[in-house]
């Protein structure tokens, strides 16, 4: 699917911000956005640049909604292409809003490398080898230039918890 029938797809969730905070994204969106992340991971950077154009901020929270599922889905499944994916919605988002939001969102991927036993620096710089300048700076190589201790999950209010089904998910401290 190329990247603008994708999008046509997003733009018709928009306004819908508080549904999707409640009930979780509609039956398809994470397909299309994990559709999203592999053109977007393979395409060159004027590729890349082109995707990035079209996001705008009456969808983004569907990129930062997808990056926290894909934080939990790769803990939960011990899959480390989740947490990739996370990476590179967060790329794709660019920081179009508030990048405290998108930096939650980074520090939840970055725990979640962690716990998958992967190099979530290695991750990061990957990802960020391939985001837009804006992404780049304002948030990937700012979270990595701070100490590792103000990496942590905590630090962004946020713990490790469990659903009442017992399943891995992050708990908000607020």
């Amino acid at each position: 699917m190329a990247p603008d029938d994708i999008f046509q797809r997003l733009y018709a969730l928009k306004g819908t911000e508080y549904e999707v905070h409640k009930k979780g994204l509609p039956e398809g969106v994470r397909e299309n956005i994990s559709s999203l992340c592999e053109l977007f991971e393979t395409a060159s950077y004027e590729g890349r640049e082109q995707i990035v154009s079209l996001v705008r901020r009456e969808i983004s929270f569907l990129l930062l909604r997808f990056s926290e599922l894909m934080a939990i889905a790769g803990v939960r499944q011990g899959d480390k292409q989740c947490v990739v994916r996370g990476l590179e919605a967060l790329a794709i988002e660019n920081c179009i809003g508030d990048w405290r939001d998108s930096m939650c969102r980074l520090a939840a991927l970055h725990h979640s490398a962690k716990q998958v036993g992967s190099d979530p620096e290695k991750l990061i710089k990957d990802v960020a080898a391939l985001a837009m300048k804006r992404a780049q700076d304002t948030l990937f190589y700012r979270f990595l230039s701070w100490a590792p201790a103000d990496r942590e999950l905590t630090k962004f209010g946020a713990i490790e918890g469990t659903t009442a089904e017992g399943e891995f998910t992050y708990v908000s401290l607020h």
